[in-house]
């Protein structure tokens, strides 16, 4: 305590970093003119429904994390909310003291209402589940499952749940004990305060002492629904409520104005009463940014009370009740908050997982994004087109990396596909009758599968990327009935039928190769008639062990294609398409055949070759005349150490440096040759940045300091946590897929700036990396048990991530390495 005292000094003013919320004015004032025995209350304008509560210290992430150092040491691994607790008692000491008596004596004045107040019905003030719900509702409560809910609810209009919830005789209880408290009210003329600021008839349960029951209600009930259903609105992190009871009537609030209410989860029952009208009308969910944006077609959505059932939805739903045309309605209502997601929500600015206004500015943007991408066709892809699109002819395509070759893929896909175009302009797709096999050893972008295609992805690290371009192309397809499959290691949950009704597979070629070879009796060659297309990306790792697989599964098919029983099958005229970025013998692999050169990529990269003190020397020293890295890398020489490893380990002390040098301020990728090497690149790089304090070069802004603390309590791995908050990150197959997922989001949006990974990273992936750092040209070879130079292909392939379209115009690249080391250029053989 004495600490944090200390911190916050001796001043009696409103401490610095923490704001202030809840302010009224005035203590206790005489009570209001009742016209009837019902709760006509009129407060003051300036009352609110917490005035009773203590004084709110708004505990943002900044202002949490500073004060969290000062706790004593006891109190460091307990949780947030006992902190805060410990927090706010000592801060209220330097509040004024006006302010303090008044919270006081608010706290006195409810408590008297609770003391004085002869409870009618006592075991409403406790939870008794059994005696309060209907048994459906119980029995999916313990159950605790999504499917367990859904069995009891309905959902007539996205994010509104309906669901029979409490007995007849709580209903009756709770009414009556209410009518008590009002009559109560009116004749000892207490005063308290209305629920809300739209209402004049009802009152706060709390204020009579039922908070530990509703407390029980939010957390134990309300609580593990939320978490499933309104887990972006803060649903699993509810710690707070406001409970009430509203009447309407003719002779009380007839209707509710259009509104949102101040929760993150709303419940609303209908406790009873013989009423007509009242129906509740629901017109989408909004942030504060978009409340009074116009409602669109499909978010309208009425409701009509039913006694015992309840409504279930967003705080930020916008809703009203209409007229209530005879009779009196009465309605209890819970709204249940979450101050975890009140502090991060000051911070974000996109609100796209539930505001539906952001949802569509949001695809809007994407819409405009993808229209001025298909308007303008990059060099390569106009070259291309005509022999991709409207030709059946077999390709072999060498072009830089970043130049759109992937595009050039789904050309041969429409192509296959305007087969099922008829005369009159109908699409005829026939499940299943055309496949595409896509070998792709490493390539990401080798998801396309269908039995149009079959995609491979060979390299285990980028699989979660090869997972979301399935997804995109699902979704580009999906509609059209193009079906996709993933036939991989990770994926042991197929058919052969399923493979048989599939259109575009992605697989790697040694699954695909044991599907093939080894399900013979299982008909796993039953479908290959079917082929009619075959996308091979980076050919040129035909070279790599790996690429046995490949050249046995594409052998396959040329051979069973000449097969006299197949003339008649798509597998008879079956098209080939291969590409890469570093073939080095593109002339001997397919003579006659276009090579793309370095100008005919997009961005430029920028060319400095240096040795280790930096002085600039030839290119050509090290890359053959003509070659894509004569213009696009910076190459640092450094002298040998010891041994491999520890030359390594010493040039992580370079990095830094490096980027501060030539990386403008902008997003890099560090390449390491081991998984071990890039977790410890990266915490270099956050412990040198750490040393700058609030002058870190990776931190460009509070928000993203903000953005990055808050992801960094997503990621499970410990270590990760530490150098997320500094801007810093490592990516390697070791990771879990959410942590992959978190940080590339994270490397996308621009949060993260420096991500230090293994080749993993090194083919067809797409990110934002201005910078590309090459640490060392050497990786440990686990079978011989030493260290080796990186294939040119390699090297070509990582440069190729430097200034990707569409997020840079501009490409720096820093390879690493010995003075005295050479990059040799084994050819491809003819295969």
């Amino acid at each position: 305590m004495a600490d944090l005292t200390r911190l916050v000094g001796p001043s009696r003013g409103t401490p610095t970093g923490v704001l202030m919320a809840g302010q009224q004015n005035g203590v206790v004032a005489p009570p209001p003119t009742y016209l009837t025995h019902r709760l006509r209350l009129n407060p003051n304008s300036d009352h609110r429904p917490d005035s009773y509560e203590d004084l709110e210290l708004d505990f943002s992430p900044m202002v949490f994390s500073s004060l969290e150092r000062y706790l004593p040491p006891n109190l460091l691994l307990q949780p947030r909310e006992v902190k805060v607790n410990y927090m706010r008692e000592i801060l209220v000491r330097y509040y004024p003291e006006s302010e303090r008596v008044r919270i006081q004596k608010h706290r006195e004045y409810r408590q008297k209402i609770i003391s004085n107040y002869q409870r009618l019905h006592r075991e409403l003030y406790t939870m008794h589940a059994a005696n309060f719900f209907v048994p459906s509702f119980l029995k999916a409560i313990n159950e605790n499952t999504e499917q367990g809910f859904r069995n009891i609810m309905s959902e007539p209009s996205p994010g509104v749940f309906t669901f029979e919830m409490l007995q007849p005789r709580f209903c009756e209880m709770l009414l009556a004990e209410v009518e008590n408290f009002e009559k109560w009210v009116h004749e000892t003329k207490f005063r308290i305060m209305r629920p809300n600021t739209m209402n004049k008839y009802g009152a706060v349960l709390d204020d009579f002492g039922m908070e530990t029951m509703l407390d029980k209600l939010m957390e134990d009930f309300i609580r593990p629904i939320s978490k499933i259903f309104f887990a972006e609105v803060g649903g699993s992190t509810l710690d707070a409520h406001h409970g009430f009871v509203l009447e309407y009537g003719m002779d009380r609030d007839v209707d509710l104005g259009f509104h949102v209410d101040d929760s993150e989860v709303t419940l609303n029952v209908c406790l009873g009463k013989q009423f007509s009208g009242g129906e509740l009308f629901f017109r989408g969910v909004r942030c504060e940014k978009h409340v009074n944006t116009e409602t669109q077609s499909e978010e309208i959505f009425d409701y009509s009370h039913v006694p015992g059932r309840a409504v279930l939805h967003r705080g930020r739903h916008r809703h009203g009740a209409r007229a209530t045309t005879s009779g009196n309605r009465i309605n209890l209502l819970l709204w249940c908050r979450s101050s975890v997601f009140r502090e991060l929500r000051k911070y974000q600015k996109d609100f796209s997982s539930w505001c539906t206004e952001c949802q569509r500015e949001k695809k809007e943007r994407q819409r405009q994004s993808v229209a001025a991408t298909k308007l303008v066709l990059q060099l390569v892809q106009s070259e291309c087109f005509s022999t991709c699109f409207l030709s059946d002819v077999n390709m072999v395509i060498s072009a830089p990396t970043g130049s759109g070759k992937t595009v050039l893929f789904e050309l041969c896909v429409m192509r296959l596909l305007s087969k099922f175009i008829s005369g009159d302009g109908k699409f005829t797709h026939l499940k299943g009758t055309l496949k595409t096999v896509c070998p792709f050893i490493f390539s990401f972008f080798g998801v396309l599968m269908c039995k149009y295609a079959v995609c491979e992805d060979l390299h285990s690290a980028i699989k979660s990327t090869g997972a979301k371009k399935l997804r995109d192309w699902t979704k580009k397809l999906g509609p059209l009935g193009i079906n996709c499959l993933e036939l991989t290691g990770d994926n042991e949950y197929y058919s052969i039928k399923s493979i048989q009704d599939t259109d575009i597979i992605l697989t790697t070629p040694e699954k695909f190769d044991a599907v093939t070879r080894y399900r013979i009796k299982d008909g796993g060659l039953s479908f290959f008639s079917d082929i009619a297309l075959v996308l091979i990306d980076e050919v040129h790792l035909l070279n790599d062990p790996r690429g046995a697989a490949l050249e046995a599964i594409v052998s396959r098919i040329k051979i069973l294609s000449r097969n006299p029983e197949m003339q008649s099958s798509p597998l008879s005229l079956v098209r080939f398409l291969a590409v890469s970025a570093t073939i080095p013998n593109i002339n001997d692999l397919a003579q006659g055949v276009k090579r793309f050169g370095e100008e005919m990529r997009p961005v430029k990269l920028t060319t400095k070759v240096f040795d280790s003190s930096y002085m600039l020397i030839a290119a050509d020293k090290y890359f053959p005349p003509n070659n894509e890295l004569t213009k696009s890398c910076l190459l640092a020489g450094y002298t040998p150490a010891k041994n491999d490893f520890l030359f390594e380990k010493r040039l992580q002390n370079y990095i830094f440096n490096l980027l501060m040098q030539f990386s403008g301020g902008k997003s890099a990728l560090i390449f390491c040759s081991t998984r071990k090497g890039a977790q410890e690149a990266a915490q270099v790089l956050s412990q040198t940045a750490m040393t700058f304090g609030h002058s870190n070069p990776f931190i460009k802004s509070r928000e993203q300091q903000e953005r990055l603390r808050e992801a960094s309590l997503l990621c499970s791995d410990k270590q990760m946590q530490s150098y997320i908050i500094y801007g810093v990150a490592y990516h390697n197959g070791g990771l879990s897929l959410k942590d992959r997922n978190l940080i590339e989001g994270l490397f996308l949006n621009g949060d993260i700036q420096i991500l230090c990974t293994t080749n993993t990273l090194a083919h067809g992936i797409n990110l934002p990396a201005h910078t590309v750092v090459i640490k060392s040209t050497q990786h440990f070879n686990k079978e011989k048990g030493i260290y080796m130079e990186y294939d040119r292909s390699m090297i070509l392939q990582m440069c190729g991530r430097a200034g990707r379209p569409p997020f840079d115009d501009t490409g720096m690249v820093i390879i690493m390495t010995r003075k005295e080391t050479v990059y040799p250029s084994p050819d491809i053989e003819n295969h």
